[in-house]
């Protein structure tokens, strides 16, 4: 059974036995069982090779995943998500609720990655989310309540320790002995709230105060329900944390999900992906981490209990104060609609057209009230929008062969991608109310205004070939070539081939006595793919910057050339794979596993150069160095209890990888 399972490959499906490139699958029943706002994080230790870090602690902060090392200096590292067969974006893998996910593939090797061409060299995940099933009618809860708090942070001095220190500053900065009547408590402390602190044992633990329990909330609610025509999934997601740091750290979600399949006749159906996302976020004043540097001797409330501007006569900052004279708010709203025709004319062939539509609007406001140390009654607000459509026809086509020997399957992919980002925004200063953001417009609006604009196209013709002889040897071949309007004027393609073969040597006629033995198959790949992310929009073009001068009683807007200078060769960095693999499976598979290594060769990496500013610029962005990737993925897996009613499981893995910089030209 576990052999027959089906695999997401990408535009389409492969059994668990037919695979030949690395593709790791996640247990999303274990993804529940971890709370957590981001799938990101409960993939954690879970797939050799893929390593997931956190940065920030801050609620609904989103980890970064790394996928076989970093292969990029200057470009992003970050791996592409499909979601349902969809390109999507980080923001909106970070808003799926675990219970809506029905399986997670991660594609690791290059041969794997080749099928996305431009966009692949950091990794791959594909999701794909749960769906109706005919004769189903099932509503299910889960839910969760958490806590967080600092299990260790900062080794702080006591009160007592803190004021020895400032004896011996005294002591050696005075050349005094230990015994000198001078060294008074109040001599040694020399500050008259410092000294009152001390004196009364009113000591603060500032870790105390502005760290307090995290708590986190979530709910989730699905429905499912099918005929043998029309099958529904819909779900709902609720997830609200608080965060540990006392000021202002706060995140909220609502996600909403429906999909649905239709079956209009044998040979048409048609379906439709659809969710939403509402997010809200507080965050907290980007100092509040002075309190580490601040002493236990200090006077945080006034008589009143309101926070005091300076915690001693030294004119030390209450990070307290600077937190409460301080708000920013954002908010998220992500929108996808995918729609897609399936028309089935003859046995084992099928053609799709698959189209999305994709929205994420994302406002920041920011103020400093007026009594925020070093400038208040000032502030900021920005929106930005982020739209992308795709259009894509995938035909399929699986030979029917008469001779059950052979089994070959035929992909071929033709799309188009447009993205449109947008930002519009302004700051403001002489606010005349301290009442929140929203009050912004108020004031007068200083600097210039902010206006970004940026769209590219990405246009792709794939192939891919799978075929398999006698449930023993596996080939799969694969070609795409992609053109963006982000390469320069003569790399305006890109070409990304791949090839894998495995041999399943359990199935040769002398290993079949070997009872014991479920599964043993040698797969080895080699594959080329590519990075864009480093190369902006309108990168490889002759920019120009704007600038004003003024004539007589006229103010004149000109444009004069950048200090970056075009590069017309300029293409996308290049990744090439040589993967190989062993899987096995022994005692009826209850113990299982894979090792596999890899070695990856990464070109023509982005980098900007200087050149001679006598030229009239100063840099130029170029294909320059190679980087260097080795490694090593082992993973074992084992049923200790394998019962209707009880089941035990132990997983372990572990991962080696090595980066080098080769060289920059």
């Amino acid at each position: 059974e576990l052999m027959e399972e089906l695999i997401v490959v990408g535009y389409g499906y492969q059994k668990k036995s037919d695979l030949a490139t690395s593709i790791a699958s996640v247990n999303t029943d274990d993804l529940i069982a971890y709370p957590s706002s981001n799938v990101a994080d409960m993939m954690k230790g879970r797939i050799a090779g893929v390593t997931v870090s956190t940065s920030s602690g801050r609620p609904g902060s989103t980890p970064s995943i790394l996928i076989r090392g970093q292969k990029s200096i200057s470009a992003s590292n970050t791996p592409l998500y499909i979601i349902d067969g969809t390109p999507a974006s980080e923001t909106e893998f970070a808003s799926l609720g675990a219970s809506d996910i029905a399986s997670i593939e991660v594609l690791k090797d290059a041969a794997s990655q080749a099928i996305y061409g431009a966009r692949a060299s950091n990794g791959v995940i594909l999701v794909t989310t749960k769906r109706g099933t005919a004769g189903e009618k099932t509503v299910n809860y889960n839910g969760y309540v958490g806590m967080q708090t600092l299990w260790r942070n900062f080794d702080f001095y006591s009160p007592q320790e803190f004021f020895q220190l400032k004896k011996e500053v005294l002591v050696h900065d005075n050349n005094l002995s230990y015994d000198d009547p001078f060294l008074t408590d109040e001599n040694i402390i020399n500050d008259a709230i410092m000294y009152k602190s001390w004196q009364d044992g009113n000591f603060i633990d500032w870790e105390d105060l502005m760290f307090d329990m995290g708590v986190s909330t979530n709910h989730e609610l699905s429905i499912k329900t099918g005929t043998d025509r029309l099958k529904v999934a819909a779900s709902g997601n609720f997830y609200d944390e608080k965060g540990m740091v006392v000021t202002g750290s706060h995140f909220r979600r609502a996600s909403f999900r429906i999909n649905a399949d239709l079956k209009v006749t044998n040979w048409l159906s048609m379906g439709v992906n659809s969710n939403m996302s509402l997010r809200r976020e507080s965050r907290e004043d980007g100092s509040f981490n002075e309190f580490i540097t601040r002493p236990p001797l200090a006077q945080v409330y006034n008589e009143d209990g309101s926070y005091t501007e300076y915690i001693n006569s030294e004119g030390e900052r209450n990070p307290f104060f600077k937190a409460e004279n301080y708000d920013r708010q954002i908010a998220g709203d992500s929108y996808r609609l995918n729609v897609f025709l399936d028309i089935k004319p003859f046995k084992g062939f099928n053609y799709r057209i698959n189209a999305s539509l994709y929205e994420n609007i994302k406002e920041n406001k920011e103020v400093y009230y007026k009594n925020y140390p070093g400038g208040g009654s000032a502030g900021s607000i920005s929106e930005s929008r982020d739209s992308d459509w795709l259009l894509e026809n995938i035909i399929t086509y699986d030979v029917p062969f008469h001779n059950k020997n052979h089994s070959l399957v035929f992909t071929g992919v033709q799309s188009i991608d447009h993205a449109l980002n947008r930002e519009i925004g302004y700051n403001t200063e002489s606010i005349p109310v301290d009442l929140g953001p929203d009050f912004l417009a108020n004031g007068v609006v200083s600097g210039s205004a902010v206006r970004g604009y940026g769209e590219n196209n990405l246009v792709s013709f794939m192939l891919r070939g799978q075929y398999a002889l006698m449930d023993r040897y596996m080939l799969n071949l694969a070609f795409r070539t992609d053109g963006s309007s982000r390469f320069g004027v003569n790399n305006k393609w890109g070409f990304f081939p791949s090839a894998a073969v495995a041999w399943r040597i359990n199935q040769e006629s002398f290993m079949r006595d070997i009872s014991w033995i479920d599964n043993l198959k040698l797969r080895v790949s080699y594959g080329v793919v590519g990075n864009q992310d480093g190369i902006g929009n309108y990168t490889t073009l002759g920019l120009v910057n704007a600038y004003g001068y003024e004539f007589g009683d006229y103010y004149y807007q000109t444009y004069v050339p950048g200090t970056t200078f075009s590069n017309p060769n300029l293409k996308w960095e290049q990744s090439a794979t040589l993967n190989t693999g062993i899987d096995f499976g022994f005692f009826n598979n209850r113990i299982s596993g894979k090792i596999e290594y890899y070695s990856t060769h990464t070109s023509n990496l982005l980098v900007s150069r200087n050149i001679n500013s006598a030229l009239g610029y100063t840099s130029m962005l170029d294909n320059l160095g190679k980087t260097y990737t080795e490694g090593v993925d082992f993973s074992l897996n084992g049923d200790i209890i394998r019962k209707k009613e009880l089941q035990l499981s132990l997983g372990a893995n572990i991962s080696w990888f090595r980066n080098e910089i080769v060289k920059i030209d």
